[in-house]
């Protein structure tokens, strides 16, 4: 039996390590090393700010989805959600759950207050034709800065 729910970052945490290698070797970024932090997560969650949903087999977590939300900062009273990461195992049906998990956040996101919701991944995701499926439309083209090493924020995380 699959459930998806929002779920407390701290219960959900012990299965997000267990998760973290396999989701990193799927689409992580080769530039960044796999070193989650943690108790940003919980500071993000006890700022409510942070909110986690996640999908289970028979009580056991198969994926997980992550949404940060705020109020716009130029739109007084607007709230927005940005969800990142998401991530669910490799499995049968692994889209069905990945569809069933989002339409599931994006139904708690907007009860919250979010009038606009963002997902962020990469354009070549797999997951691409399914985010349309779900009415999310590509917004703009992004571009992200060549990787370099800033002496300035060595060690200053």
């Amino acid at each position: 039996m699959f459930t998806y729910q929002r779920e407390r970052v701290e219960t959900f945490l012990p299965e997000a390590q267990r998760m973290a290698r396999a989701h990193y070797e799927f689409n992580g970024n080769p530039n960044y090393p796999l070193n989650p932090d943690w108790n940003l997560y919980l500071a993000g969650e006890r700022a409510q700010k942070l909110f986690v949903w996640v999908a289970r087999e028979n009580g056991r977590a198969v994926g997980y989805l992550i949404a940060y939300a705020s109020m716009a900062i130029h739109s007084r009273g607007q709230g927005a959600a940005m969800i990142s990461p998401y991530y669910v195992e490799a499995r049968p049906a692994r889209a069905q759950i990945l569809r069933k998990l989002i339409s599931r956040a994006v139904e708690d996101l907007k009860r919250l207050g979010a009038s606009q919701i963002k997902i962020d991944t990469d354009s070549k995701h797999p997951a691409s034709r399914l985010l349309e499926a779900l009415d999310f439309v590509p917004e703009r083209i992004g571009y992200i800065l060549k990787p370099w090493v800033s002496e300035e924020f060595v060690g200053h995380a």
